[in-house]
C-alpha cells in the first residue's frame, strides 16, 4: 500500500470560539467528518488561551461572547505578529452592515450569519485554506495526528499513547 506525502495527509486544526454549547458541537462533528481536528472555547479569554497554546490553521469566531466579545478577539489576533496570519472566519448572529463591515476591518477574511448551511460554512472554511496553500504558508505546520510542528515558531507537540 502506498502511503501520500505528509503535506496531503496533514490535518487541518480548527478552532471554535462559540459559548452556545449546542452549536459548538454541531459545527465540531460536521468539521471533524470532514477531516478537521477540532478545538473548542466558550470564551474570550479561554479562546486566547487555546489559541495561544497551539494556533490553529483557522478560527471560526462568534461575536457575542461571555467576557471579551469576537471584535476584541480578533483586533488582538490581528495586532500580534505570531496569530495576525491566522484566518479568521465571524460566525455570529449579527448580520447589521455595520457589524459586518467593523469585523472586516478588523482582519477577519470572512463573516457568515447565524443561520447557516453547514454546506456553505465548509466551503467558506476550505476558501481561504485553499489560499494559504496556494502562496504557500509562512507558517508551515506538520501535522500527522500524534505529532504537530509549528516550523515557524519551533513548537512540537506529541500525542502520547500510552500502550499496555
Amino acid at each position: 500500500m502506498m502511503r501520500r506525502p505528509a503535506e496531503e495527509t496533514r490535518v487541518r486544526s480548527i478552532i471554535i470560539v462559540e459559548d452556545d454549547e449546542d452549536i459548538a458541537d454541531s459545527i465540531r462533528f460536521n468539521l471533524e467528518r470532514e477531516g478537521f481536528r477540532v478545538r473548542i472555547a466558550a470564551t474570550g479569554e479561554d479562546a486566547l488561551n487555546v489559541i495561544l497554546s497551539g494556533p490553529p490553521n483557522l478560527i471560526l469566531l462568534d461575536l457575542n461572547l461571555p467576557g471579551m466579545n469576537g471584535f476584541e478577539i480578533c483586533r488582538r489576533l490581528k495586532a500580534d505578529s505570531a496569530t495576525a496570519k491566522i484566518p479568521i472566519l465571524m460566525l455570529t448572529a449579527r448580520g447589521q452592515v455595520v457589524d459586518k463591515v467593523v469585523g472586516l476591518k478588523l482582519g477577519a477574511d470572512d463573516y457568515v450569519t447565524k443561520p447557516f448551511s453547514m454546506r456553505e460554512l465548509v466551503a467558506r472554511i476550505n476558501a481561504p485554506l485553499r489560499r494559504s496553500d496556494a502562496v504557500g504558508s509562512d507558517r508551515p505546520i506538520f501535522d500527522n495526528g500524534m505529532l504537530q510542528i509549528d516550523h515557524s515558531t519551533y513548537r512540537v507537540t506529541t500525542t502520547i499513547v500510552k500502550f499496555e
